[in-house]
């Protein structure tokens, strides 16, 4: 009898399932969707062509955001940070003791695919989980970014 039970149970269960992944006979539609951060840029021609400088706030390395504009868009951004005996982090490279490339790029690449930096959330140390390879401090980034564009309008 608990035989007879267990193949009965085992049978609803495997009917069940089948059910569950029977398919619709309708078409399936694509959806696409917008990201909710697009940069809030000036339409396309309202920037200036050229290449601005940018800086964050003043410390032991002050954050330099240089950006290019070629056909009213933005079409480079290169993040690098300066101290006050005139080295970059960038130039420096593993000297400085981190890859600070990869976080450079990381932010730099996130702002390029659209997204407006002036819309991430910081932590107190000044960092985001918003850029994925980009774990260090970065509000220095969005002020510096910011000034550069602003000369740009």
């Amino acid at each position: 009898m608990i035989k007879k039970l267990s193949v009965l149970a085992l049978a609803l269960v495997m009917m069940t399932s089948l059910a569950a992944c029977g398919g619709s006979k309708e078409e399936p539609t694509t959806k696409t969707t917008e990201p909710t951060t697009k940069t809030e840029e000036p339409a396309a021609g309202a920037l200036k062509d050229g290449t601005y400088v940018g800086d964050g706030p003043a410390g032991e390395w002050t954050d330099k955001v240089t950006v290019t504009v070629a056909g009213g868009a933005v079409t480079d951004i290169v993040w690098d940070a300066v101290n006050a005996a005139g080295d970059t982090k960038l130039t420096l490279g593993d000297a400085y003791g981190m890859p600070w490339y990869n976080h450079s790029k990381a932010m730099t690449d996130y702002v390029k695919a659209g997204n407006d930096p002036a819309t991430l959330a910081f932590n107190a140390e000044g960092k985001t989980d918003a850029v994925s390879g980009c774990t260090v401090s970065a509000n220095g980034f969005v002020a510096a970014y910011t000034a550069a564009l602003a000369q740009a309008k």
